[in-house]
């Protein structure tokens, strides 16, 4: 079967739905407005979709596409917007990890830090090595 590039407006909701459909094989139905039924995301239809949106866009309506398992697994409609979301969510997950890392350092020095003032902090051990042990933690 043959597709046909046709561009539409995507929210993100709709991105991560065919995203998520595309990477687990599975079909999936995308509910387009009026408004939606143009824009810049490119997305592979068959004709009897085409037709499907023509006759939406003159009624002044929207549609829903079914999008099946092999449509999903033709790429080359898909990657422009995936591809475009890659690097979003690729930072999301970098500052996700950098805040959980500096809120877990930030609570253990807190923890030291408290320690020490209340006289029980900190103890060098010299002949047992080089470092700083916690008292109980050795």
């Amino acid at each position: 079967m043959s597709y046909i590039r046709y561009g539409v407006s995507l929210s993100e909701s709709q991105k991560k739905k065919l995203a998520s459909a595309i990477k687990t094989g599975k079909e999936v139905t995308i509910r387009l407005s009026y408004d939606e039924l143009t824009g810049p995301n490119p997305i592979l239809v068959t004709s009897q979709q085409q037709e499907k949106i023509n006759k939406a866009k003159l009624q002044k309506k929207g549609v829903e596409l079914k999008f099946s398992k092999t449509q999903l697994s033709k790429q080359g409609g898909f990657l422009p917007f995936l591809a475009a979301a890659i690097p979003a969510l690729i930072a999301a997950g970098k500052a996700a990890a950098l805040g959980a890392a500096t809120a877990a350092g930030a609570s253990a020095m807190k923890g030291i830090v408290d320690a020490a003032q209340k006289g029980k902090g900190l103890k060098i051990l010299p002949k047992r090595g080089k470092g700083i042990f916690l008292p109980g933690r050795h």
